[in-house]
């Protein structure tokens, strides 16, 4: 974390170099590691194959940009993933999901549990 706060530091002091009317300071008050898990995990592969049979398609892996709480499962050596149904306005005034998304989803979680609980870890 202290090279990405060297980084801005050094921009800011070029940026005022140049220019000796700038003024600025960073901080930074919260950070949070990145999070990533395996594909070879167990979790991800029940995960996987519950989506495969219920979409009849591969599943897209994708990053974030924000931070969720399970980073703090996968810190304390939980291996965990972030799943759910498609909606809009997330964390907003209004936020919903799409219903058909939702009973699909629901369908791939109970499948990937059952799976999960009976595979061999």
């Amino acid at each position: 974390m202290s090279a990405i706060s060297e980084e801005i530091q050094n921009l800011l002091s070029k940026i005022g170099s140049q220019d000796s009317k700038f003024k600025a300071e960073s901080d930074v008050f919260s950070y949070r590691p990145a999070f990533e898990i395996s594909r070879e995990q167990p979790i991800i592969q029940s995960l996987s194959r519950s989506y495969i049979s219920n979409r009849g398609e591969q599943p897209q892996f994708v990053g974030q940009s924000f931070w969720m709480d399970s980073a703090l499962l996968a810190e304390a050596g939980i291996p965990t993933v972030a799943f759910g149904p498609t909606g809009e306005g997330f964390h907003a005034a209004i936020e919903c999901i799409d219903f058909n998304s939702m009973i699909t989803t629901t369908e791939i979680l109970i499948e990937t549990m059952t799976d999960f609980c009976n595979s061999k870890k």
